[in-house]
């Protein structure tokens, strides 16, 4: 026994002799690191040997990062393709059909179809409270994941108050749910519209953490509407 371990204790020694990591003497010889280091406590490396190692310990890095960013990329392709596949099951069993396929019928007409989740945006009332409904219904999103904003022209700077409960009261949303107004400019004298009293802006509303539900989306679209070959916009 004690001729084995000093003949490894040797092996590992002349491997650190001759340049070799810590983890990598480790390795070769299926010895634990603490041992290792242990018996080559007192072994000093050269300029060369110290310079060597770091450089082959910044391409080992440079491996190991590009072959994360690979596995990842591949989660992240499977994972596209499970929501897709739970998109076209949503076709086939949802109980209320119509109302399934007029909420995507609107949400590809307004919604947004890029970045890393589901959003929607329309000055008609009615309109956002169809498509909020819809995301519930179909999805299961709660209310209190809604976010939203108002795009309205800059002379209603002064009634952001009132518009606000007004988008509120319309959505019966907290208003907790605005995060804000973007206001625009227009040459358009907008104090001679006939419905200025009751204009409201347009509201832009995101489900938060609904990247999953926008691939769903999508698959249904490509399913339902692009399986001819037509190139869908995003």
């Amino acid at each position: 026994m004690f001729t084995v371990v000093n003949t490894l204790r040797d092996r590992v020694r002349a491997l650190r002799k001759s340049g070799e990591s810590l983890k990598s003497i480790a390795r070769l010889t299926s010895t634990s690191l603490s041992t290792v280091s242990y018996w080559c406590r007192d072994i000093i490396l050269s300029t060369h040997q110290k310079r060597h190692l770091a450089t082959a310990a910044v391409q080992l890095q440079a491996e190991g990062r590009a072959r994360a960013v690979a596995r990842n990329r591949q989660l992240y392709e499977a994972r596209c393709m499970e929501d897709a596949a739970a998109g076209m099951r949503l076709l086939e069993n949802f109980s209320d059909l119509p109302f399934l396929m007029l909420g995507l019928g609107l949400y590809l007409g307004d919604g947004f179809k890029t970045g890393s989740g589901c959003g929607f945006a329309n000055a008609n009332v009615a309109l956002v409270r169809l498509m909020m409904s819809w995301f519930e219904r179909c999805f299961g999103i709660g209310r209190e994941r809604f976010s939203c904003r108002v795009i309205i022209h800059e002379s209603y700077r002064g009634e952001v108050d009132t518009i606000r409960k007004e988008w509120c009261d319309s959505l019966n949303l907290p208003l907790q749910c605005f995060t804000g107004f973007s206001f625009v400019r227009s040459k358009i004298d907008v104090a001679s519209y006939p419905d200025r009293g009751s204009y409201k802006g347009t509201l832009a509303f995101k489900v938060r953490r609904s990247s999953r539900v926008l691939r769903q989306i999508l698959g249904m679209a490509d399913a339902l509407v692009y399986k001819g070959g037509t190139r869908r916009p995003g």
